[in-house]
């Protein structure tokens, strides 16, 4: 019989087995094309077209749909394109990581403050107040390709 005191003699498992390399590569990928296409977006509203727009007010909270939980500001303003109003409460499609910056975001448009907005020509009820993506998604991108190349690595120690 086994004596608990013994320490045991069969091998422990490892999370680093080479068969979980397709996983890294999935993670890395998905997150990848996550981060891709926020990019994206964020560059796409760089063309975008621009008018003027009064806020209204503003948030900060959790997004738990769409990034695993990530911070959102949103500073709720109203625009008109061609005579036609609009409101949206996108400020931007940068990504926060702190309470205090995506707080300080929203203080930046106090109430009543006139603002230029950006919107899609195509579809003028998609808007921002703050064109472009910033740096975090590129970080964000840059661990996703070192996710996937950890993979890659795995399944090649497998070769061996």
């Amino acid at each position: 019989h086994d004596d608990p005191r013994q320490p045991s003699t069969s091998p422990s498992p490892s999370i680093m087995q080479p068969e979980h390399g397709w996983l890294l590569i999935l993670i890395g990928g998905v997150s990848g094309l996550m981060c891709w296409h926020e990019i994206a977006l964020g560059r796409e509203t760089m063309r975008w077209a621009r008018t003027t727009g009064q806020v209204l007010g503003g948030t900060v909270g959790m997004d738990v749909l769409s990034g695993f939980g990530r911070l959102r500001a949103d500073v709720r303003y109203q625009y008109t394109v061609n005579g036609t109003g609009y409101l949206s409460d996108r400020l931007t499609f940068r990504r926060y990581l702190t309470f205090v910056g995506a707080d300080h975001a929203v203080y930046r448009y106090p109430v009543g403050a006139t603002v230029t907005v950006w919107y899609d020509p195509e579809h003028p009820e998609r808007a921002v107040l703050e064109p472009g993506t910033g740096r975090l998604p590129w970080v964000y991108l840059t661990v996703a390709a070192g996710i996937s190349v950890a993979g890659v690595v795995m399944l090649g120690s497998r070769a061996v």
